[in-house]
C-alpha cells in the first residue's frame, strides 16, 4: 500500500516537466513564428498539435510508470526522459532553419525510446518532428522518411538487456536514414542530382551516427550494465573471497566452480543474466553459510536476488523462482550427486544421464521448474546440454 501511494504521488508530480514542456513549445513555436514571420493559421494550428502532443507524450509516460512498463531503470530516472524530451524540443526548433537534409531525428527517437519504452519514446519523437514539418511547410514526404527512419531505429536498439551489439544495428539505422533520403528528397528533385546536393545529407549521416555511437556507449555502460565492473572482480577466481575458500576448503571452491560453469553455459543459452547466475554460483556455498558476504562486498542485486532466493528455498519463503534461481539449484544439485557418486565408488563410467534424469524428476516433482519463469523450451534445452556434458564430469573426480 505504501508503495502504491507513493507511485500516485508521484504521479502528480509528473505534471511538472509536462506543464513545463508544454509552456516551452508553446513558447518557441511563438518565438520560431515571430522570427521567420509565419502566417497565423499555422503558427496557432502548430501550436495547439505541439501542447496536445506534449501532454499525450506525458500521459503515456504516466500510464506507463504506473503499469511498470517502462524499460530497464526508466521507472526510477524519469527525469532522464524529460531532460531528453527538452534536448529534443530544442534540436526540434533548431531544425527549423536547417535544410530537410539534414534533420538529426535519427539518434532524437532512439534516444526517447531507450529513455523510456518504444512506444513512448516514438510518441514523443513524432511530436517533436512534427514541430519542424508544420513551422517550416515541408511536404509529407519528409514527415514519413524520417518517421520511418526513426521507428527502424527504434526496432534495432530496442531491448539491450543481455548483449549490446553496436556495430550492425547502427549500420543498418544509418543505412535506412540514406536510402530513405535518396528516395524522398534526392531523386525526386525535378533534375540530375550534383554533387552538392549529398552534401547535407551525407553530414546528417556522419553527425546521426557520432550522436547514436555515443548514445549506446554511454547508455549501455550506465543503464543496461552498470554492474560490469563489479561482476568482473567479484567473478575473477582471483578474487580474494575465492581465494580464501580456496586454501580453506578446496572441495567448496571447486563445487562453486563447476556450478559456476553449468551455469554460465546454460544462461548463455536463453535471456537470462550471465553475471548475475555466475557470481551466484561462485558463492552460493559460502553465502548459505555467511549471508552477510553480500553485503561485505556488495555484491551486485542481480546476484543478492538469485542467493537470496536459493538460500531460502527450503523455507517456502519465494511462490516462484526466477530463470536463474532454478538453472543453480539444478546444477548444483547435479554437481552434488556425481561428486558423491564419484568419490564413494569406483565405478569408471556412472550413468550419469540417469542422474541428470533423477534430479530433474526430484525438482519436477517439488514443481521446482513450475514455479519458475523457465519455458518449457528452455527446460528440454538444459536438460540436453547436462546430458551432453559426460566428458566435463569426469573432472569432478
Amino acid at each position: 500500500m505504501e508503495m502504491e501511494e507513493g507511485k500516485r504521488k508521484l504521479h502528480i508530480l509528473l505534471f511538472l516537466p509536462e506543464m513545463f514542456g508544454m509552456l516551452l513549445v508553446a513558447a518557441g513555436i511563438y518565438e520560431v513564428a515571430y522570427y521567420e514571420e509565419l502566417p497565423f493559421d499555422r503558427t496557432l494550428g502548430c501550436m495547439v498539435m505541439a501542447v496536445l502532443g506534449v501532454a499525450l507524450t506525458g500521459f503515456r509516460i504516466r500510464r506507463e510508470y504506473l503499469n511498470d512498463e517502462l524499460d530497464y531503470d526508466n521507472a526510477d530516472h524519469l527525469l532522464r526522459f524529460w531532460l531528453g524530451f527538452l534536448g529534443g524540443v530544442a534540436a526540434s526548433f533548431a531544425c527549423v532553419f536547417l535544410p530537410v537534409e539534414g534533420w538529426p531525428f535519427l539518434p532524437v527517437f532512439v534516444m526517447l525510446s531507450l529513455f523510456s519504452s518504444p512506444v513512448a519514446g516514438i510518441v514523443s519523437s513524432i511530436v517533436l518532428l512534427m514541430i519542424p514539418a508544420v513551422l517550416s511547410g515541408t511536404p509529407v514526404s519528409v514527415f514519413a522518411l524520417y518517421l520511418l527512419c526513426g521507428i527502424f531505429g527504434v526496432s534495432l536498439f530496442c531491448r539491450m538487456e543481455n548483449e549490446v551489439k553496436v556495430g550492425i544495428p547502427l549500420f543498418l539505422s544509418v543505412l535506412s536514414l540514406f536510402v530513405c533520403e535518396m528516395a524522398g528528397l534526392i531523386l525526386p528533385a525535378d533534375r540530375r542530382p550534383a554533387l552538392e546536393d549529398f552534401v547535407v545529407p551525407v553530414v546528417n549521416l556522419i553527425l546521426s551516427s557520432i550522436l547514436l555511437f555515443c548514445l549506446i556507449k554511454i547508455f549501455s555502460t550506465q543503464v543496461v550494465y552498470p554492474y560490469r565492473v563489479p561482476y568482473l572482480e567479484i567473478n575473477d577466481t582471483e578474487n580474494e573471497i575465492l581465494v580464501k575458500c580456496k586454501k580453506e576448503d578446496r572441495d567448496k571452491y571447486f563445487h562453486g566452480v563447476h556450478t559456476a560453469y553449468f551455469c554460465e553455459r546454460i544462461a548463455g543459452r536463453f535471456s537470462m543474466d550471465v553475471d548475475a547466475i555466475k557470481c551466484a554460483a561462485y558463492y552460493h556455498k559460502i553465502v548459505e553459510e555467511d549471508p552477510s558476504v553480500m553485503e561485505k562486498n556488495q555484491f551486485p542485486p542481480g546476484a543478492v536476488r538469485v542467493l537470496r532466493e536459493y538460500i531460502g528455498r527450503d523455507q517456502g519463503e519465494h511462490d516462484s523462482w526466477q530463470k536463474e534461481t532454478a538453472v543453480l539449484l539444478c546444477a548444483d544439485e547435479i554437481v552434488s550427486r556425481i561428486t558423491k557418486l564419484l568419490r564413494e565408488t569406483a565405478d569408471a563410467n556412472p550413468d550419469y544421464d540417469q542422474i541428470v534424469d533423477s534430479v530433474f524428476k526430484k525438482f519436477d516433482d517439488k514443481k521446482v521448474f513450475f514455479n519458475s519463469d523457465l519455458t518449457l523450451k528452455e527446460l528440454i534445452t538444459m536438460h540436453k546440454i547436462f546430458k551432453e556434458e559426460k566428458l566435463y564430469y569426469d573432472f569432478l573426480r
